[in-house]
């Protein structure tokens, strides 16, 4: 089990008290892997955004349920420490939207530290 899997990332209550719609968070070896079900919603009327190391998911709700705020699911969340956002993926297939947040392949690199004043 992961520091966030099944949490939201920005708060310790479950994953589904804040996302507004029901959410399954995991990790694979190489990639973060959330799972968001969107019940009767068309592909074409999500909106996955990547920016400033945040994850935003829209999509209008055709039921009126706690899960949804006056019609429409939003959900944003911080991503992960080594997620590259322009490597993020996503598919959407029977109600499900799969989001794929591959981890980082970059090693930690030693900064060496220099004595005296920058010249």
């Amino acid at each position: 089990m992961t520091a966030w899997s099944g949490y939201n990332w920005l708060s310790d209550q479950p994953a589904s008290a804040t996302w507004g719609l029901a959410v399954q968070m995991s990790e694979r070896e190489h990639e973060w892997v959330i799972r968001a079900d969107l019940p009767e919603v068309e592909r074409s009327d999500i909106n996955l955004f990547v920016s400033n190391q945040e994850l935003t998911i829209t999509a209008p709700s055709k039921s009126s349920t706690p899960a949804s705020d006056a019609g429409f699911y939003r959900a944003e969340r911080r991503l992960p420490e080594g997620v590259f956002p322009e490597e993020v993926r996503a598919n959407f297939r029977e109600g499900v939207l799969e989001i794929s947040l591959p981890k980082s392949e970059q090693p930690v690199r030693r900064v060496p530290i220099e004595s005296g004043y920058p010249q």
